[in-house]
């Protein structure tokens, strides 16, 4: 019996510390959407040139942000060029608001706003709120809108792992950084996911080390319980 149970507890504190690495190297995952490249053929997307090299930003459209493991989330302004009234909100309360016009952070260093979040896990609680809360873009309910025309857009985010990149899919879907392009669907041949940049980082997990000797503790507990139980 004392043979099981020190088998069990190996195998338990390996997946544990194997679990915590792996949230460590790639806390947050794309899930869904479809590869492609903003802004494409039908306008200037303003943060290329200016914090992105260019000519094409890569990605996925219509991808959602899972983060599995309990984390601290470093949520990032970077500006906007919209004419709409845009707003980004986490877990239902507004973090950051853009009245419309164009404002660029001067650097990826230098954000014009932040946020930090305690998340849980799961699908991270984010949205967007396009045109004074006229319509909203949620985390879990993004459009796969990747049409190259203004007849057929709808207001969603890109996310990309890889901004300096042109590549479609580029930076793949695990990273502990992603970038979101806001297009808010918004008049006039302006298809380029330029109308709000967030950038979303995990800045701590649970650490392999911690979690093996949760996982020891609960072993030992467990025999403890055993052996009273005789």
């Amino acid at each position: 019996m004392n043979r099981i149970r020190k088998s069990l507890a190996a195998v338990i504190i390996a997946g544990v510390i194997a679990a915590g690495a792996s949230a460590e190297a790639a806390p947050i995952t794309l899930v869904g959407g479809t590869a492609g490249s903003i802004p494409g053929s039908i306008a200037e997307n303003d943060f290329i040139g200016t914090l992105f090299p260019g000519p094409e930003i890569g990605g996925y459209f219509g991808a959602e942000l899972y983060v599995y493991t309990a984390s601290t989330v470093l949520f990032e302004f970077f500006g906007a060029e919209a004419g709409y009234h845009n707003e980004f909100k986490v877990n239902g309360t507004e973090q950051f608001d853009h009245p419309g016009g164009t404002i660029i952070s001067s650097s990826l260093s230098s954000p014009l706003a932040s946020y930090v979040y305690n998340h849980v896990g799961g699908l991270l609680p984010f949205s967007f709120e396009v045109n004074n809360d006229a319509r909203t873009v949620v985390n879990g309910a993004n459009p796969n809108d990747n049409f190259l025309s203004d007849l057929f857009r709808t207001p969603n985010f890109f996310a990309t792992c890889n901004p300096f990149s042109g590549i479609r899919g580029a930076g793949g879907t695990n990273c502990s950084s992603v970038y979101l392009f806001l297009d808010d669907g918004g008049a006039g041949p302006d298809d380029n996911h330029d109308d709000m940049l967030v950038r979303v980082s995990v800045q701590s997990v649970p650490e392999p080390a911690t979690l093996g000797l949760l996982a020891i503790g609960l072993v030992g507990l467990a025999g403890s319980r055993s052996r009273r139980r005789r």
